[in-house]
């Protein structure tokens, strides 16, 4: 899930500047501006994680991957800079919620002596996601001819198809209720 995650993460990360270029916005001045504003997503992200922290691990995961599919596939198919932008901000939300998340999850299921190792396991399966995040934007490229935008934007669908699974084992789980 780690790893899955990461790949996510980190698409708007390191691709959000060569996808503003592609959207129309060519001077690194502005590219760097419009990543700020986009930034303040984690933050705001991190914020809405405290304040649902209660909630269920699935439910964190879902809004994180919601958010992605909502942001990724904005990113590649909004023709406004603006709009990419803020598609770029609502991913960056989806960052600052995913973070938390995963770490909480992490250590929630480790006992004490065992969570120095399951951190250092975690770490590794998240960096591990930098690494591949580049290499699946481009082997999308080239396996579909497509351009860097599009390939964005079908891992925004990838992000959909995960939190429509992420749903539905929710669901499945759930107890059902008793009859009155």
């Amino acid at each position: 899930v780690t790893l899955f995650c990461a790949v996510l993460f980190y698409v708007e990360v390191l691709q959000i500047s060569s996808v503003l270029n592609a959207a129309g916005l060519d001077s690194p001045t502005h590219i760097g501006f419009a990543s700020g504003i986009a930034g303040i997503g984690v933050p705001i992200g991190a914020l809405i994680f405290s304040l649902v922290s209660r909630y269920s691990v699935r439910l964190h995961l879902l809004t994180a991957l919601s958010l992605f599919a909502i942001g990724l596939y904005g990113m590649g198919a909004l023709t406004s800079v603006a709009w990419v932008v803020a598609a770029a901000f609502v991913a960056q939300i989806a960052c600052g919620i995913l973070i938390p998340a995963l770490l909480t999850w992490c250590l929630g299921n480790l006992e004490f002596q065992h969570r120095g190792k399951g951190m250092g396991f975690w770490h590794t399966a998240f960096f591990l996601g930098q690494f591949l995040s580049p290499f699946v934007i481009t082997l999308l490229s080239l396996g579909l001819d497509a351009d860097l935008r599009t390939s964005v934007s079908l891992l925004g669908g990838v992000a959909l198809l995960a939190a429509l699974i992420t749903a539905g084992l929710s669901l499945k789980q759930a107890r059902p209720l008793n009859p009155v």
